[in-house]
């Protein structure tokens, strides 16, 4: 009888040892996870931070336009504003560009352009 709880005692050893290492394998699997969604999530971090990066640089090329009093390249530039700050789904800075864009356009007496535009711009950004 002595002989048999030993032997179960080092079923149960073995069957422990097991245990931790399947715990360790488990364990390496859920971190490999959480590496892999933190990856993700710093990529899209930097995907929007380039967004308005880029976006802060045409908010600026703008305003070098309107100090040449070149307001249809202005009003350009606030159209690519736009969608870099759509594509970061900033959409208050996005609308706040398409509405310079326009008051650009109506400034240089491009009534049809400005309708048509001002619509096409609206959707786009809703859409």
């Amino acid at each position: 009888m002595g002989n048999h709880i030993s032997e179960l005692v080092k079923k149960l050893r073995g069957t422990a040892n097991s245990l931790t290492f399947d715990k360790s394998v488990i364990n390496l699997f859920i971190m490999g996870d959480q590496i892999s969604r933190g990856e993700e999530l710093v990529k899209k971090a930097e995907k929007k931070l380039n967004g308005d990066r880029v976006g802060a640089v045409y908010v600026k090329l703008a305003s070098c336009h309107l100090k040449l009093d070149h307001k249809h390249e202005a009003a350009r530039a606030y159209d690519i504003t736009a969608d870099y700050y759509k594509m970061t789904k900033n959409l208050k800075e996005a609308i706040s560009c398409l509405e310079k864009a326009t008051h650009l356009f109506l400034d240089i007496k491009r009534l049809n352009a400005t309708r048509g535009y001002y619509q096409a711009e609206n959707c786009r950004i809703l859409s």
